[in-house]
């Protein structure tokens, strides 16, 4: 509450004696002689000190609201109690009915400046549209406050009809009036006020009112902006920590099956190819496989990346509905044929034809049934089409493992591949239901997903059947579609339920040495989920003499090391189950392990990943693809220290 009633200060003095004292050039007049006491006492030079204090106190408080303002903007822009506005509007009326108290005061002030519109609107319109609570129709706060500091109700709209209204302009533009009602009240304390001398004081205090108000606006307008820069910082943080960890990611993918193309291709150049060895030819197939692997990924994740930066435009075209199924389904015909599943094709569809790309419209179908294949031990996959009014729908059924909701959850997500028994991890690149979901939405569709574990799936792609505007930057060029290449069956490799040990010793052993549960002097534990990778490995340290133990996962690492402990552990990172960092953590923490040296080898080969694996307890850290020769180098090194 504003205290206008406090003792005259002696600043006020001091602009009375600027306003009183004789010409330039006299000597200065000193307040605290007799004569400027007897001044002071004078009535009429009473009520100016005491108008001067008032309108010294409404600038004061005004720049006070300001710089509170100003400092509490600088954190949030939420609705307050008491605005700002409306704390100067009721400064404003406290101030001037001090002032001119033979009329009642009322001041209008809005949040935001007068449009043009509003400016033709008069004063009273405003009053009489707003309750207490002073919310205006008009999408700007109104406040309506009277010479006591309280609200002005629209009830007392009538009342004030007769008032004379004095606008209060700013430089950011008009604010809203002020009201004088002449009263039929008591005698007025400053009736010794002249005219002019109260002209001067209500202007005085309309300025230092609406430069205030200025001054708010101002500052909210700046908070604005700062925070439209903060949420634009913020979004460009958080593209730029999706664009590391997509290429983290990416980084890992490629690097995991050029690891079998280069590891194998060092094998037969080390041994020499020869054309009828069934093993060379094992090479050669899984260097084909992988060579295929990365070619599908490599086309995944520029398709994706067009999509990302809105360079990938569809190519619109009325589409045979059973063509573009057919074509589907034979894609992954043979696959399907070689695990012994039936495939099915339902079309029941009154409308033969759909207005799409027909490109990615194979795409998105080839992805889903090839997930579908993929995930199916036993039993069927299906494509079903069916229509409403105004869409048309694509379901892909199968009767696989099914998923559980928490995998649901994270199905479309770059490189998200679930763990499951039937599939052999890295199998496909973890992109095809984030690809088919982005183009269903270049074509204004959606995909939805329906899945219980155990109890297959259902995939559903749905279309509009008219061709509806492109979401707006979906691209601008037209580009070829590149489908996977079709999948061949995974040559033969490595098996086995439990514990995949394998024996590669020179001398015939069966990899496990004496079966004691002492430390192998020349024995080496793998834990690598790739199979070819791991064959890789497995050959070429078999034939430098090593007795190696292939694990799969943490599962299988725990089973071989209870049957005896290796000299070495070659650990992969990114594994199905538990990370391979936290089996280093875990094997260090274990008293047995604790001395066994890990070497990390993986795809992980982003900057600081190396000090991520040492961290962990790794001794030593290889990045793929593997340099076989380092790695030879590296394992006799740490063995010539032990030894």
């Amino acid at each position: 509450m504003l205290n206008f009633d406090e003792p005259v200060q002696d600043s006020n003095a001091t602009w009375l004696a600027g306003q009183r004292s004789p010409k330039s050039g006299s000597a200065p007049v000193d307040l605290a002689s007799p004569e400027w006491l007897m001044v002071k006492q004078n009535p009429d030079v009473q009520l100016l000190l005491q108008a001067e204090s008032t309108v010294n106190q409404l600038g004061l408080h005004c720049c006070q609201l300001v710089t509170q303002y100003g400092v509490a903007a600088q954190h949030t822009l939420a609705d307050r109690t008491q605005p700002p506005e409306c704390q100067v509007a009721r400064a404003l009326a406290i101030a001037l009915q001090s002032i001119f108290s033979d009329c009642q005061i009322g001041v209008l002030v809005r949040q935001n400046p007068l449009s043009e519109g509003d400016r033709a609107t008069p004063w009273h319109h405003w009053l009489s549209c707003l309750d207490q609570t002073a919310v205006c129709p008009s999408e700007s706060p109104v406040w309506a406050i009277d010479g006591t500091g309280q609200g002005i109700p629209a009830s007392a709209s009538a009342q004030w009809r007769p008032a004379q209204s004095i606008p209060l302009t700013g430089t950011q533009g008009g604010w809203g009036w002020v009201l004088l009602l002449p009263s039929t009240g008591g005698p007025n304390p400053l009736s010794g006020l002249t005219a002019g001398d109260r002209d001067r004081y209500l202007q005085t205090c309309l300025q230092a009112s609406a430069a205030a108000l200025d001054q708010i606006t101002i500052l909210r307008q700046h908070q604005r902006q700062i925070q439209t820069l903060q949420v634009q910082n913020q979004e460009l943080t958080q593209s730029n920590q999706r664009k590391s960890q997509f290429l983290a990611n990416t980084s890992h993918e490629i690097r995991t099956p050029l690891s079998s193309i280069l590891g194998f291709t060092h094998l037969l150049q080390q041994q020499g190819f020869t054309p009828n060895n069934l093993r060379h030819q094992e090479y050669l197939k899984i260097i084909l496989t992988s060579g295929q692997h990365l070619l599908a990924l490599i086309n995944d994740i520029l398709d994706l990346s067009k999509i990302e930066a809105n360079q990938l435009t569809l190519h619109w075209e009325s589409v045979r509905i059973t063509d573009v199924c057919q074509t589907a389904i034979t894609l992954v015909r043979e696959k399907a044929s070689d695990q012994g599943l039936s495939l099915n094709l339902d079309i029941h569809t009154e409308t033969e034809t759909l207005v799409a790309d027909g490109l990615r419209l194979k795409q998105m179908l080839f992805n889903l049934l090839s997930n579908a294949v993929k995930f199916t031990r036993s039993g069927a996959v299906g494509l079903q089409v069916t229509e409403t009014a105004e869409t048309m729908a694509f379901t892909v059924w199968d009767t696989g493992t099914g998923m559980s909701p928490e995998q649901q959850k994270l199905l479309f997500r770059p490189y998200f591949q679930i763990t499951n028994d039937a599939v052999a991890r890295g199998e496909g690149t973890g992109l095809g239901l984030v690809l088919t979901q982005k183009l269903a939405e270049l074509h204004s569709g959606s995909v939805a997903v329906e899945s219980q574990l155990h109890q297959g799936s259902r995939f559903t792609i749905v279309l509009p059947k008219r061709l509806l505007p492109v979401p707006e930057g979906s691209g601008a060029r037209v580009e070829d579609v590149r489908l996977p290449a079709k999948e061949k069956v995974t040559p033969a490799e490595p098996r086995g339920e439990g514990l995949g040990t394998v024996s590669l010793a020179c001398d015939g052993g069966d990899g496990l040495g004496d079966g004691g549960l002492g430390v192998r002097p020349n024995g080496l534990l793998l834990v690598e989920d790739n199979h070819h990778n791991a064959k890789l490995v497995l050959t070429y340290l078999s034939r430098l003499g090593y007795e190696v133990t292939w694990a799969k996962n943490g599962k299988e690492l725990w089973q071989a090391l209870e049957r005896s402990l290796p000299a070495i552990i070659l650990m992969d990172i990114n594994l199905p189950d538990t990370d391979g960092l936290t089996l280093i953590r875990q094997l260090k923490h274990h008293d047995e392990y604790r001395q066994i040296p890990v070497i990390a080898q993986t795809a992980m080969a982003m900057k600081g990943d190396r000090d991520i694996c040492l961290e962990a307890g790794a001794a030593d850290y290889i990045s793929k693809p593997i340099a076989l020769d380092r790695l030879e180098w590296m394992i006799s090194q740490y063995l010539q220290y032990m030894a």
